[in-house]
């Protein structure tokens, strides 16, 4: 549904700004374009999986996919900064 797409879209970007991600950062982390980004933010349903899975974990999020709608969930990386130079590498 739109809501459902639409409260994913506000947790991807809610974990990015936490993060102090910029969408350009998170396209590079997540090896996507930042306009892949911004529709992930906007509605995540019509984005692929893999995009999707990508810029979440990129935000220091997982997908549930075993409920009948799917959540993001933070998994314990929201109170990291920036990811440093040395991770940006890799």
């Amino acid at each position: 549904s739109k809501y459902f797409d639409s409260a994913l879209g506000q947790q991807l970007r809610s974990a990015r700004v936490a993060r102090g991600l910029s969408q350009e950062d998170v396209a590079r982390l997540a090896e996507v374009s930042r306009a892949t980004v911004v529709a992930l933010e906007r509605s995540p349903g019509a984005a692929r999986v893999h995009s999707l899975l990508s810029a979440a974990h990129a935000c220091g999020l997982a997908v549930n996919a075993q409920e009948s709608s799917p959540q993001l969930l933070g998994v314990g990386l929201l109170a990291r900064s920036k990811p440093s130079a040395r991770e940006s590498d890799m």
